[in-house]
């Protein structure tokens, strides 16, 4: 206690972080894909503590907060690799989503959370609260706090590294009626590892155009709702689809079933 009466115990305010994804964006089907402890860091080695944990806090993050990037002396870490180059500011912290899927839009939320301290055994409860706690089936009722991201590929030169998903393309199926089903929202088909600038053509296979992009943007996809010029569903059947970039140019065939 100082000269003021004021009690200096030393805590933490809270005890970490958790990070929530969805693919509502309503938040009703999150889901923790990350957590870190301020607590189980300090520990580190010992009972009750990580020591991936440690290595966040007193490692990671005050070295990118340096604006130096950080070597990891475990050598490759998941999808990180061997090297994280961020530049956080002093009070920023970061996460990696290692098992993202391309084309999907994901909303993500971080809480913080505390657990109870029992006094007389001056031991730490088992019980972690988050600030807002979601639960399944029900919007999240902190979903202003939700951020979304849509995952891409970066770009690629070569036409012979695209392809198509999902084909067959199945429309009435979707990620939220069909575990690991690519196709997200329903009926749409992903084009993935195009080039920065290409032109895509969908024929039927009487040589019919039905549908043309023109890709100039910075990501590797375009997406086809499976609509022709008319904004009508296409039927079943077999698609040819034509890429042309510069003089060169790749086909390849798409199946719609519905």
């Amino acid at each position: 206690m100082d000269v003021q009466g004021t009690f200096v115990v030393g805590l933490e305010d809270f005890e970490g972080f958790h990070i929530w994804r969805s693919i509502n964006k309503n938040g009703s089907d999150m889901e923790i894909i990350g957590e870190v402890s301020k607590q189980e860091a300090f520990k580190g080695r010992q009972t009750g503590g990580s020591l991936p944990d440690s290595v966040y806090f007193y490692d990671i993050v005050p070295t990118l907060r340096t604006k130096s990037p950080w070597i990891s002396p475990f050598g490759s870490i998941d999808c990180l690799g061997t090297t994280i180059d961020l530049d956080l500011e002093s009070d920023e912290f970061f996460w990696f989503d290692c098992n993202g899927t391309n084309g999907f839009t994901y909303y993500y939320g971080v809480t913080t959370f505390d657990r109870s301290y029992n006094v007389a055994s001056g031991t730490q409860g088992l019980t972690k609260f988050d600030h807002c706690t979601p639960s399944e089936g029900v919007p999240y009722p902190c979903k202003d706090e939700l951020v979304p991201v849509a995952l891409a590929v970066d770009p690629q030169s070569d036409l012979y590294n695209v392809y198509v998903v999902p084909n067959p393309v199945r429309t009435g199926s979707s990620r939220l009626t069909t575990d690991n089903y690519h196709n997200f929202p329903d009926g749409r088909v992903r084009f993935v590892n195009l080039p920065t600038k290409c032109l895509i053509k969908i024929f039927t296979v009487s040589g019919d155009l039905v549908w043309t992009k023109d890709h100039n943007d910075s990501t590797g996809n375009v997406e086809w709702d499976t609509r022709n010029y008319s904004e009508e569903d296409v039927a079943s059947g077999v698609y040819v689809y034509r890429i042309e970039a510069g003089s060169n140019a790749v086909y390849g065939r798409i199946v719609v079933i519905r």
